[in-house]
């Protein structure tokens, strides 16, 4: 059934989604602060975001695959079954964003240091609460 290859191309593109999410929301909170932009205090953005990179280094250290990349992967072999196998568009052109050929370990390095970064720049860039309007 196409519906599988279909199903698989949106967990790809929410896949997409939180890697952007991850890999640009550090350079945005600091170009923000250079700009004085309220928006990086948001607790909501930077607390989700620590949250979410935090997921990612876990699952890095553990040596263990995420679970998107998994679901995905499940989806594609449903759609498979007793077919010829053949790339979507999307999984073409959007996989080749956030798949990659590195060492395993190369790859845990780089996601703790991000980690550590999000971290100095919670840090130095502190959240703040919000005001409420009443």
């Amino acid at each position: 059934m196409r519906i599988y290859s279909i199903l698989a191309d949106l967990v790809l593109i929410f896949h997409t989604g939180v890697v952007a999410f991850n890999l640009l929301s550090l350079p945005v909170i600091i170009v923000g602060r250079l700009f004085r932009r309220e928006f990086i205090h948001n607790p909501w953005f930077r607390y989700s975001h620590l949250a979410s990179m935090a997921v990612v280094v876990l699952l890095a250290v553990f040596n263990k695959i995420c679970p998107l990349t998994d679901w995905e992967g499940k989806l594609r072999s449903l759609e498979t079954t007793g077919v010829a196998y053949r790339k979507t568009v999307i999984q073409q052109w959007v996989g080749e964003f956030i798949y990659y050929d590195f060492a395993w370990g190369t790859v845990a390095l780089a996601y703790c240091i991000w980690f550590i970064a999000i971290l100095v720049t919670l840090w130095l860039i502190p959240v703040r609460r919000q005001r409420t309007p009443w």
